[in-house]
């Protein structure tokens, strides 16, 4: 590849060792995306450069791209070939509110089963909140919402609607713990996604309730995009070299999710989910109990954690999403 480029080992097990896929033709996204600007994209030379092939380790079996771009091109990708317009009328899309309030209802409704006396007194955090339509739905008498993004046009938006929205987790200035963690359609976009996982550790209360949610890439789902643009088919719009750099199948979430000391479980019956009966790349998840008694992260004061997220933040450069 070239300077425009950020060679990647696999972000989930570090290994060298991959077996390549493919190389991932941007014509396949781009047609199927309707929030980039078809324009943009012709006028920026963006289509000039090599085609980045996205492999699977051959370790832990992760699908990911061996190549990220530089600071310069996601710049270009973000402020300008994706439209802030078309991005911000989906926070309008009846589906998504319906979502949004779903999600929310499971993880008020935890908190509250598990201490009815916290109603007036919950934090959550949001890491890569967007235009904020999360937290607005949120946002309620009791619930203390913080959010975190990195895109200025989506901050100011946010912050011009009154959501209490940062930049940088730095920025937090908070003698609490969040009791809610959400991260919807994040950690596909991340260069290390375990780094940014832990570095959230310190920062939750020890029963916090958790949500991640990623873009569905089972390995069937994999095996069939690729066979698609085999045949001159278009690809989906999330497989997308330029944006995401993970794709997590239900068992990897899984896997991911639980090396960094946390669980999966059903917040409805409180039980915890086993690998085998992961079938999707939505979850809910909570400290497990090794995580709760012996990590040590649970105990880092704040200004050792703002230490920690300075040494990882040149290698958790790709946080956006839309």
């Amino acid at each position: 590849m070239n300077e425009s480029f950020i060679e990647r080992d696999c972000p989930l097990c570090k290994s060298k060792k991959y077996k390549l896929l493919l190389h991932i033709d941007p014509a396949h996204f781009i047609k199927t995306n309707l929030s980039l600007n078809t324009s943009v994209i012709k006028e920026c030379g963006i289509l000039n450069l090599p085609h980045i092939p996205l492999v699977k380790c051959k370790k832990c079996k992760f699908a990911y791209t061996k190549y990220g771009l530089n600071n310069r091109w996601l710049s270009v990708v973000y402020n300008e070939i994706i439209s802030a317009e078309k991005s911000k009328n989906k926070i309008f899309q009846h589906s998504k509110r319906l979502l949004n309030l779903n999600i929310w209802n499971q993880l008020y409704s935890y908190v509250l089963k598990r201490d009815p006396s916290s109603f007036d007194s919950i934090h959550l955090l949001e890491h890569g909140c967007g235009w904020g339509d999360f937290l607005s739905v949120a946002s309620s008498h009791g619930v203390d919402c913080t959010g975190i993004e990195t895109d200025k046009r989506k901050l100011d938006f946010c912050n011009q609607n009154g959501l209490n929205v940062y930049s940088t987790f730095e920025e937090i200035n908070s003698g609490h713990r969040f009791d809610i963690f959400l991260a919807n359609q994040v950690f596909e976009h991340l260069s290390e996604p375990v780094e940014s996982l832990l570095a959230m550790k310190p920062l939750l209360s020890t029963n916090f309730i958790g949500y991640i949610s990623v873009p569905y890439y089972s390995d069937e789902k994999l095996q069939q995009s690729i066979k698609n643009i085999a045949h001159g088919q278009l690809s989906d719009k999330n497989l997308n070299s330029w944006e995401h750099l993970n794709y997590f199948s239900p068992q990897l979430l899984w896997k991911f999710i639980n090396n960094c000391g946390f669980e999966i479980f059903n917040p409805t019956t409180d039980q915890t989910i086993p690998k085998r009966k992961m079938v999707n790349t939505s979850c809910y998840f909570r400290f497990n109990s090794e995580s709760k008694s012996t990590d040590p992260n649970l105990h880092f004061p704040m200004l050792f954690y703002r230490f920690y997220q300075k040494l990882t933040s040149q290698k958790n450069r790709f946080v956006f999403k839309h």
